[in-house]
């Protein structure tokens, strides 16, 4: 089930046009889950997805960790918002974009054991944008394509408020 942002933007993107508007576009999103020990199993738009932790920690090694589940949610979301950006905006030629991340942070917070913060501490990600075949882009239009991605992405605003230190680094391949 759609909200009224969601259907808004999929309505718009099916006609090709872009997503700029001056009304609000409220998306809700909505996950359900059932877990046993680890394991989570979760539904949400349409899709199954699961959450665990590895054999030897006690989980059944089913899917990434929480954690994992998290970082890789920024960089998808890093990538969802360039390629808004570019599609509304930019327009560079880009066949696609890489990524390398890591993420730390203290897991004596997780398991309880220490007054630490359980939350990501330190975050890292290299993207490297290829540009089409046959076509340049150069460093100064990925660095304005940076600099949208770290204005508007909402999985970075979320890391950023949680007081994690996120460093992204956009180059051309």
């Amino acid at each position: 089930m759609f909200s009224r942002g969601n259907a808004l933007c999929l309505a718009a993107a099916r006609q090709g046009r872009r997503f700029l508007s001056a009304e609000p576009m409220i998306v809700t999103n909505r996950v359900r889950g059932v877990g046993s020990n680890f394991t989570t199993e979760m539904k949400t738009g349409g899709f199954e997805i699961s959450a665990d932790e590895p054999k030897a920690l006690g989980g059944n090694g089913l899917g990434p960790n929480p954690m994992q589940m998290l970082l890789a949610s920024l960089v998808a979301c890093n990538q969802a918002t360039a390629n808004a950006g570019n599609h509304n905006i930019f327009k560079l030629p880009i066949a696609k974009v890489e990524y390398k991340s890591l993420g730390r942070f203290d897991a004596r917070g997780f398991l309880g054991t220490a007054d630490v913060a359980p939350e990501y501490t330190e975050v890292k990600i290299e993207a490297k944008v290829f540009p089409e075949e046959g076509a340049s882009i150069s460093e100064a239009d990925v660095a304005k394509l940076e600099a949208h991605v770290d204005k508007c992405c909402p999985v970075k605003a979320l890391f950023t408020k949680a007081g994690c230190d996120v460093e992204v680094i956009w180059t051309v391949a």
